[in-house]
């Protein structure tokens, strides 16, 4: 999508490289304590998502409980 809008491969590129790490650091799959004037992100990331679920499949499917409970 940045691509087609910046019209630039190596604008596009570099922009979605920021863009990603930034909901990567956001959604906590890296810090734990995210500040509270970056948080929000984490909501509008589907990193957090992502990682929330896999979270949930790893350790809360096992042990019997309802896993979407707990996402």
């Amino acid at each position: 999508m940045l691509g087609a809008v910046l019209m630039d491969v190596k604008t596009a590129s570099t922009l979605a490289s920021i863009i990603m790490l930034t909901f990567m650091l956001a959604a906590g799959f890296y810090v734990q304590r995210v500040p509270a004037f970056v948080s929000w992100i984490k909501y509008i990331s589907m990193i957090h998502y992502t990682y929330k679920l896999i979270m949930g499949a790893q350790y809360c499917w096992d042990s019997g409980l309802e896993p979407y409970l707990y996402i």
